[in-house]
């Protein structure tokens, strides 16, 4: 007991993480102790009365078999021993996987309150799909998620009062929305600072989830760096190998050892893509950049996959020709607008339209956006794309900046400091 006590006083100091599998194993100790005396307890009584039986026995004869029948009965005594034991054995297992169930539901728990204003969504131990679900169902900041609009579905219908040239706007809303990606980390690094989001959880392995966005494409040179290729002998042919940069929030993916536990999914449109094949995975390297005050990263992604590549080197020259075209229109066309393109709760990706409400300036050319767009747990590193009327006629840009918390009663939600699209935008800039 010493001992035990001894672990999990260090084992609170380490990680409040560690205190829910010391409850799970002294549970189960302490069940299994009750179960061993129940057991031998009943054994013992049952053969006390065969015993009795033999002394029975030694009195007369025909005592003696009535003893002997009661010896017997003292053997059925420890037959039914060893069926409780089993029966037994399995309410343990039961006992230990309820146990199990109900402190993996609690560490979720304290992980979700863990992040302060953050907006990741935190799955459980069960199949993700379902536990995404859940988390959909039971949102309280949106209920009914009446503004989330599915990607596939946004079409001109929900910008008609508030651009009057749709399909500029449409169409970059789309590209924006076909580079989006969905994040799941599965591993909080034990380098996060005290009073940061998760600090309380470093070093666990309760994946949370969050979005990001496309941001530029470069083939790798020399041998590839994925894990996979790690292990392979040095006389192996090199194959072609890309990197992807995807942009987030830091809270999302803090450094380079969360970013190895980190799997980014492109093209999550609906539920139907996880299974039909059209949902593509990349698996996370390292971080090229980071800015924790400003809370935005940018994380590199390896690939194989010469068809994704070509599909997102188009995204990405697409996007440079939406922009140009974009600052080319009238100027009395250009309203307040602000779009943000997620993965709410690890769903498939959704579209929610609103206005900026006001903008901080932190320095030149960095602003950080109030915006009254709905966002949810899981949208944290999402794309904000703000189209501001005032903002474009000061500087000839716009703005995209990840999406960093929300007020969970209110109606405003807040951006990491923005992310700069000037109005000169070269290819090279995003296909390196």
């Amino acid at each position: 007991m010493f001992f035990l006590a001894q672990c999990t006083v260090k084992d609170v100091r380490a990680s409040r993480n560690m205190i829910c599998d010391v409850v799970v194993v002294v549970a189960v100790v302490v069940a299994a102790a009750a179960a061993v005396v129940v057991v031998v307890g009943g054994g013992g009584e049952r053969g006390g009365g065969g015993e009795r039986g033999r002394g029975g026995g030694r009195g007369a004869g025909g005592g003696g078999g009535r003893g002997a029948g009661a010896g017997g009965g003292g053997g059925a005594g420890a037959g039914g021993g060893v069926l409780r034991s089993i029966s037994m054995g399995n309410t343990l297992r039961g006992i230990h996987t309820n146990l199990r169930s109900r402190t993996q539901e609690e560490c979720v728990r304290r992980k979700k309150m863990d992040q302060g204003n953050h907006e990741c969504e935190v799955l459980g131990s069960g199949p993700e799909a379902a536990e995404s679900a859940s988390t959909w169902n039971s949102c309280r900041k949106n209920p009914r998620h009446l503004n989330f609009i599915p990607a596939a579905n946004f079409c001109r219908q929900h910008l008609r009062r508030r651009f009057a040239d749709d399909q500029v706007v449409l169409d970059l809303v789309r590209n924006i929305s076909f580079g989006t990606v969905r994040l799941r980390v599965g591993y909080t690094s034990a380098e996060r600072p005290k009073g940061y989001s998760f600090h309380t959880h470093r070093g666990s392995n309760i994946l949370h989830t969050g979005s990001g966005w496309l941001h530029a494409l470069s083939q790798g040179v020399g041998p590839c760096e994925c894990s996979r290729c790690a292990g392979t002998s040095t006389s192996t042919p090199p194959q072609t190998w890309y990197k992807i940069s995807i942009t987030t929030a830091c809270h999302v993916v803090f450094n380079s050892e969360e970013a190895k536990f980190t799997t980014v999914d492109f093209f999550y449109d609906d539920e139907t893509a996880r299974v039909d094949g059209r949902m593509k995975s990349v698996s996370g390297l390292t971080l090229t950049h980071r800015n924790v005050a400003d809370d935005w990263c940018r994380m590199i992604c390896v690939t194989h996959d010469q068809s994704l590549v070509d599909t997102l080197k188009l995204c990405l020259e697409q996007r440079v020709f939406l922009y140009q075209g974009f600052m080319k229109r009238p100027r009395y066309a250009w309203q307040n607008l602000c779009v943000i393109v997620s993965h709410p709760h690890g769903q498939p990706k959704h579209i929610t339209v609103g206005e900026t409400e006001r903008w901080e300036t932190r320095g030149r050319h960095k602003k950080r956006f109030v915006y009254n767009t709905d966002t949810c747990p899981g949208s944290s590193g999402a794309p904000v794309l703000v189209l501001d009327d005032i903002l474009l006629m000061i500087k000839d840009q716009t703005w995209i900046t990840p999406h960093s918390e929300g007020e969970v009663e209110g109606k405003l939600n807040y951006s990491g400091t923005s992310y700069l699209v000037p109005r000169t935008i070269y290819e090279a800039d995003f296909i390196l």
